[in-house]
């Protein structure tokens, strides 16, 4: 987020309010994506990779932590944020003598900025939902009542800590504290994947009571392949400036990703890819139906044993049974096939495709289409022309479409 667009943060609601003045403001919950809900740690004789690392602390922000990713102390974060698959178990879990938990559930801590400074101010570049949430405000909504968060830890798949029972309770408290009032949930990338399995595992009572719509921005239904490289050789979460700096080594992030069901849980989807490549080298070719032995060819077999837990998951995923809006960005260069020519641990050549969002391409986005013809309930669909996976959120076409949905 630029400048000056923080400087405008609300600006956009209060002309709304101004124009509109809505009275009626149904209660909403936001859920954040891949990388978009704020982590805290707790180390109780943590073993870390060095004697400055601290090995006891009580609860303070691990994702994302900028004050931490300097010099050496990288070292301590990458230990901290890292998880371990037991494929014995099928358990998921943080390096010895760390706790993790998510930030703020049911408030707006832990998705509005990813970091905050000394003084707890939201750091303007890792701002996530926080235009979206000054707008809201602005119109009238009030974090904590109206207006919530619903974060997840991104690194496990499925229901991570019981999040399906803890939205469960958040609806029913949100829809108690406000006089009854059906809820909107509002999903963005991965916490789309979150909510759709949410609402399938809810029976047809609950939701004809407790939801009134759903929002789904920026899907990836089917995966998506950017998932895929940073499991073979790393992304900066955008934390850097191009190519030319990052405060992450990307071969680290591989190996936080390469044991993060979270993210093997986003690579496509083989039920709806048609792609005959995902993935070439000097000496053969990876389609969508040979992930097991392209991760297993990296080195990480590890990844292999996630991937037969997550395999076919997304293809589960059914219309919700709720009134739906999909909103997404097109015709945006959308990364699509990857050509390793000097081994997995350099940068690939990467292809792109004119179809997607910049993250997600148009063939996962679009699933949503198909939702229409499998429940009575609508489901509308509206692409916002050259908006991209993150700048959608801040897009003003948008927010007056939420607006239109929640407040009259």
């Amino acid at each position: 987020m630029s400048n000056e667009e923080y400087a405008a943060l609300g600006q956009r609601g209060a002309a709304y309010k101004a124009l509109n003045n809505p009275t009626d403001l149904d209660p909403i919950i936001l859920v954040p994506g891949l990388g978009g809900s704020g982590i805290e740690g707790k180390l109780s004789g943590a073993k870390e990779p060095h004697w400055y690392c601290s090995s006891n602390a009580d609860w303070f922000r691990l994702w994302i932590a900028l004050g931490s990713m300097v010099g050496g102390y990288i070292d301590c974060w990458y230990n901290n944020v890292q998880l371990h698959y037991d494929p014995v178990s099928n358990t998921y879990s943080n390096s010895q003598g760390v706790q993790t938990r998510v930030m703020d559930f049911g408030g707006i801590k832990g998705i509005d900025y990813l970091d905050t400074d000394l003084f707890g101010a939201g750091i303007t570049a890792t701002a996530y939902f926080a235009p979206l949430i000054k707008d809201l405000q602005a119109v009238g909504y009030k974090p904590g009542v109206n207006l919530r968060g619903g974060p997840f830890d991104w690194r496990k798949p499925g229901n991570p800590d019981g999040f399906f029972e803890n939205m469960k309770s958040l609806v029913e408290n949100t829809s108690a504290i406000n006089n009854g009032k059906k809820v909107h949930l509002l999903g963005h990338s991965m916490g789309n994947v979150q909510l759709g399995l949410f609402l399938n595992s809810m029976p047809e009572a609950w939701k004809d009571q407790y939801i009134a719509s759903y929002i789904a921005v920026a899907a990836p239904w089917s995966g998506a392949p950017k998932a895929l490289r940073a499991i073979i050789s790393g992304d900066n979460f955008g934390l850097g400036a191009g190519d030319w700096f990052s405060l992450v080594d990307p071969l680290r992030v591989a190996t936080i990703a390469r044991q993060a069901g979270g993210i093997v849980l986003l690579t496509p989807e083989a039920d709806f890819w048609n792609t005959t490549e995902l993935v070439k080298t000097p000496t053969r070719t990876y389609d969508v139906d040979e992930l097991s032995q392209l991760f297993v060819d990296i080195g990480s077999p590890v990844t292999a044993a996630i991937l037969k837990q997550t395999d076919g998951v997304l293809s589960t995923i059914k219309a919700p049974g709720v009134p739906m809006h999909c909103l997404y960005g097109v015709d945006y260069p959308t990364e699509m096939h990857f050509t390793y020519n000097n081994g997995f641990n350099n940068k690939p050549e990467i292809q792109y495709s004119e179809a997607g969002d910049g993250t997600v391409p148009d063939i996962s986005l679009r699933r949503c289409l198909d939702f229409q013809h499998q429940q009575p309930e609508p489901v509308s669909v509206k692409e916002f022309d050259l908006a991209d996976h993150m700048t959608v959120l801040n897009d003003e076409e948008l927010l007056q479409y939420v607006l239109s949905i929640i407040s009259r």
